[in-house]
This record gives C-alpha cells, structure tokens and sequence, in this order.
C-alpha cells in the first residue's frame, strides 16, 4: 500500500538509521538529516555525475564492494544508534 509523503516522512524521522535503495524515500531520509547507506546496481565514477546526483556518494553501497567498504557503513550505522540511545540517558 502505497502512503502519502507526510506519513513516509513521520516513519523516517522516528529512525535512527536508513538502508535502503536509491530512490525517494532514500532522498527524503537525506533531505531530514537521517544517516543513510543505500544501495545501487550502477556506479558512475565520474566528478560532474556525483556532483548532481549523488553529494552523498560515500554513503554509496554495492553488492560486491569490499568488506572493509562494508564494515564501514556497519560501524557508521552502530554509532548512530548508541549515540541516540547515550543522549536518551
């Protein structure tokens, strides 16, 4: 069932962390702040393409990349976590 913007945008602000695709609601976390990794069958190396698509590129995840690639955004999404439940005590 498909929901209205204002309803997918409630859900993403209770989240502490986004992974998903690259598509709108991958847009709309970054467009509320919310840390991300998203994944996408292609990879465009170059400059001008990151630069107007993709700024958030290091968020940037694919199958096949690296496991020190992969580690990285693991820890990234562990650290959002414990910092939100660090400012909660």
């Amino acid at each position: 069932m498909d929901e209205g913007i204002s309803v997918v945008a409630a859900i993403l602000k209770a989240c502490k962390y986004f992974v998903g695709v690259d598509n709108g609601v991958k847009h709309l976390a970054w467009a509320l702040g919310i840390p991300r990794t998203y994944i996408t069958p292609y990879r465009m190396l170059t400059t001008q393409w990151i630069l107007r698509y993709a700024p958030d590129y290091h968020r940037f995840l694919q199958v096949g990349d690296a496991v020190t690639i992969i580690q990285r955004h693991i820890s990234d999404c562990k650290n959002a976590v414990e910092a939100d439940a660090a400012k909660r005590r």
